[in-house]
């Protein structure tokens, strides 16, 4: 892809966040098609915006999500807050959820932040608002 058309594409994409976030499409019962959703969420891991990309899943209707794919991004980037709007409302599961974040503690230190920012503490703070 070209340099201006990347940045154009960047541009536009940036606009559909800003809408998603706002609630916008939801009022206008609008359902955002899931390859823009899947562009959005690629370019914010690509520029490592991950609480952005995590405000913009917690955004979507959760039929304009490409299931597998977001689960994935969220298992890779430790996003548990989204990963349990995602079970809780695309399966109905809400077992699934808790059991990820509870493994999750077992294998983070206090310190440990990684990729996200996100240690123990902000972990258990997301289970205890969870549960």
């Amino acid at each position: 892809m070209a340099a201006s058309s990347h940045v154009g594409a960047d541009i536009y994409l940036e606009a559909v966040e800003m809408l998603l976030n706002e609630g916008v499409f939801t009022r206008l019962g609008f359902s955002l098609p899931p390859e823009i959703f899947q562009e959005l969420l690629e370019m914010l891991t690509r520029r490592r915006l991950v609480g952005r990309a995590e405000e913009s899943i917690l955004a979507a209707e959760i039929g304009c999500i490409d299931f597998h794919h977001v689960a994935k991004l969220c298992h890779q980037l430790g996003l548990f807050r989204a990963t349990t709007y995602l079970y809780t409302q695309g399966l109905a599961d809400f077992i699934t959820p808790a059991k990820k974040l509870i493994i999750s503690l077992r294998h983070c230190s206090a310190e440990d932040t990684g990729l996200t920012g996100r240690g123990r503490r902000q972990r258990l703070a997301t289970l205890f608002e969870y549960i």
